[in-house]
């Protein structure tokens, strides 16, 4: 049991499913789809590699190590312990970041492309520096300004440090610069990101709060599983933009909001046409049963058999009055079980936009740009947990100089990159071969 947590929770900081192989693992490892036990001896000796080295980022995790905590049998297939090892040292899972090596840097890669250059100097930059200096290449970061972090940027005045870009690491059970922040010994401080709502000055009631997040935590959930599922791109090709993505998802909202009003009414129409047709079939048996009195009245005793045939027709006509009677109390109560619960026509009322909006604007505060050029894509990120959010006491900008100092990494400052060749025989930068880095959450 405490193994089972113990792998759950290193699966979990990892951004991996505990319990499952991801599509990358499947690719890497084909005969895990097609049988049950090289799925779980695969899932157990992966799960093992991220508890041991989250437990100790500190040091290398040698395949050795890995084996010796396997048990009997899982540990006897040395190349898939091996394979295992190399795919998650490969994508940055295990082994990444500052830390002891014991194996020593590869130094088998060929001259011709061993060369590498890093340009932009940001957490993206320095974090692919980092991983291709510790596969055995040499690396140049070139960047623009005079000064490293991109969109991170911390002013000292005084004992005091101010954050003027990139300031919190968000999902911190999730995030991938905790391991960085345990490795460099830095002092992280939790921080309570709640943020109350105001309106024209006045505090905006909670319970509406809670609904307009609640729905704005639902869109962003469906624009990450939509992400995931198909390529999101518009008539002329180009991705969906973060902002087009929230649109899209509120009109499917709207939408079904609609659907929701319009089959609420007609149920509601169809009950009460059905209460009012028990309604008339009541009055008809009423009038039927006055009728067939007044007629025992007239006949008087001289017709026995007849009064006995109207006395038939009153009983059965009674009978019929009480089984109306009894649906038609059945209609009242379904009315009013559903007015009780009305189907709006609209999601949001017209002015929960602006509350709605509150929040798209802190995404744009989060990703400093307009949602409108924000890739839909963007923070979209699978097994993404909540978790606190994190300052460091030292700044982020010295977070990243000691990440470059702790390696001796060679960065050019003030080297604008204005045109890169793309010939037949790859990417050139003065004979250099040229990495290009992506976003990377943060």
């Amino acid at each position: 049991m405490n193994n089972l947590l113990a792998f759950r929770v290193a699966a979990e900081r990892s951004r991996l499913p505990y319990d499952r192989p991801t599509d990358v693992e499947y690719a890497f490892f084909p005969e895990i789809r097609t049988s049950r036990h090289a799925n779980t001896v695969f899932l157990l000796i992966r799960n093992t590699a991220l508890k041991l080295w989250l437990s100790n980022p500190l040091y290398e995790l040698e395949i050795p190590e890995l084996r010796r905590e396997l048990a009997p049998p899982f540990n006897s297939d040395s190349q898939l312990i091996e394979n295992v090892h190399n795919y998650l040292s490969r994508y940055g899972l295990i082994n990444v970041g500052i830390f002891k090596r014991s194996t020593g840097i590869p130094r088998n890669i060929p001259e011709s492309v061993k060369s590498v250059v890093v340009i932009g100097a940001g957490v993206a930059g320095i974090s692919a520096a980092l991983q291709l200096t510790s596969f055995g290449f040499d690396v140049t970061i070139i960047e623009g300004r005079e000064e490293i972090g991109g969109r991170v940027r911390s002013i000292h005045v005084g004992n005091q440090i101010m954050e003027i870009g990139a300031d919190t690491f968000r999902s911190s059970r999730s995030n991938a610069m905790t391991v960085l922040i345990q490795q460099l010994q830095v002092t992280p401080i939790s921080v309570d990101e709640k943020t109350p709502m105001y309106a024209d000055g006045k505090f905006v009631d909670v319970l509406r709060d809670k609904m307009i997040n609640a729905t704005y935590t639902a869109c962003r959930d469906s624009i990450d599983v939509l992400t995931h599922n198909a390529e999101q791109r518009q008539e002329n090709g180009l991705y969906i933009s973060r902002q087009r993505g929230f649109e899209n998802v509120l009109n499917l909202i709207e939408r079904e909001s609609i659907i929701k009003y319009y089959n609420f009414w007609k149920i509601l129409n169809d009950i009460t046409e059905k209460r009012e047709n028990h309604y008339q079939t009541l009055k008809m048996c009423r009038e039927i049963i006055n009728m067939n009195e007044k007629r025992l009245t007239e006949i008087g005793s001289s017709d026995p058999l007849l009064r006995r045939s109207i006395r038939h027709d009153i009983s059965v006509t009674l009978k019929k009055f009480e089984e109306n009677f009894e649906k038609m109390e059945e209609c009242e109560v379904e009315i009013h079980n559903a007015r009780k619960a009305p189907s709006s026509k609209q999601a949001m009322h017209p002015s929960d936009f602006r509350y709605f909006n509150f929040y798209l604007g802190h995404e744009e505060f989060v990703f400093g740009a307009p949602l409108e050029q924000v890739q839909m894509s963007c923070d979209a990120v699978k097994s993404k947990l909540p978790g606190a959010s994190l300052r460091v006491k030292e700044g982020v900008s010295g977070l990243l100089e000691r990440l470059v100092e702790s390696r001796n990494m060679d960065v050019r400052l003030n080297h604008r990159v204005q045109n890169i060749n793309y010939e037949d025989n790859g990417v050139k930068f003065e004979q250099i071969s040229v990495f290009a880095h992506c976003q990377l959450e943060y």
